[in-house]
């Protein structure tokens, strides 16, 4: 059983217009940690608000969450499923209401251990985001935005293996920063009519599958200087920067590709999006 609520008080904020009534209300949760072995499957959904994401270390608690919401449109979740292992986190819209993507005043704080292995995802609308992910033993992370505005750290290596990173980009500006430290062999990049960027510094020695399909939107893809990429193209109307690059048969292989010591393995499909190639000059 979760234990709720540290403390939940609620203040009133009336407009002049009825329809436009908000209730302010926080609400402090936490869960003690039970078994550190077995993979917890966390899952945040976010729809307007500012977010803040960090790892804890020497608790015993698996989870601290710090919420602002607005009553008259929205409901908490803290919710513990111990025959699934998952954990859900968040705000969910009362029925009637709807997602005005509003998201002055409403406010996400969540604190994840760095104990137990995590598959975490994300669900994100009209969301401020500011994540903290290192230093986390995530083995899968996926993280889907709409109208958002995120940005994504691994300042610390992540501490397990990751199986997979997907990325679906709506709407969303998406910044993914020192993504090497995620310890994954294996990217989906997701590209509606948003941006993604994806900064690959960071400490890795196996080489990365990536996919990205990109529709409207764009990515911007930041290398090492000693990474060597090759591309795929399957894409209409999508283009890159060909000229540090050489063709051989169908693909596009980098001047350094050969001898380099980490390589990136890119397949690239859409149409009439945009990619950019850069490295990193530091």
């Amino acid at each position: 059983m979760i234990h709720r609520a540290l403390r939940l008080t609620a203040a009133s904020l009336v407009f002049a217009a009825p329809l436009c009534a908000q209730h302010w209300r926080t609400l402090d949760a936490s869960r003690q940690l039970k078994d550190s072995s077995a993979v917890i499957d966390v899952r945040i959904t976010y729809a307007a608000g500012k977010l803040t994401l960090r790892p804890v270390s020497g608790t015993n608690a698996l989870y601290n969450m710090s919420l602002k919401y607005d009553a008259a449109h929205g409901e908490p979740v803290a919710n513990w499923d111990a025959a699934r292992n998952a954990l859900q986190l968040g705000v969910k819209f009362v029925k009637g209401s709807r997602n005005r993507g509003d998201s002055d005043g409403g406010a996400l704080r969540t604190d994840l251990s760095t104990v137990p292995p995590l598959y975490l995802t994300l669900e994100l609308g009209a969301v401020a985001g500011d994540l903290q992910l290192g230093e986390l033993r995530l083995v899968g992370l996926r993280l889907k935005a709409g109208a958002a505005d995120v940005s994504a750290h691994w300042d610390q290596p992540n501490r397990e293996r990751m199986h997979a990173l997907t990325i679906d980009a709506g709407a969303a500006s998406l910044k993914l920063v020192q993504a090497g430290n995620a310890n994954t062999d294996r990217i989906v990049a997701n590209v509606g009519v948003g941006a993604l960027e994806i900064d690959l510094g960071g400490n890795w020695t196996r080489d990365i599958d990536m996919t990205a399909n990109v529709a409207m939107g764009k990515l911007d893809l930041r290398l090492p200087n000693d990474v060597g990429i090759m591309v795929e193209s399957n894409a209409f109307l999508v283009d890159f920067d060909k000229s540090a690059f050489r063709k051989r048969g169908n693909d596009w292989y980098s001047e350094n590709y050969d001898a380099s010591p980490r390589k990136v393995r890119l397949r690239l499909n859409g149409a009439m999006g945009s990619i950019s190639i850069t490295r990193d000059t530091k």
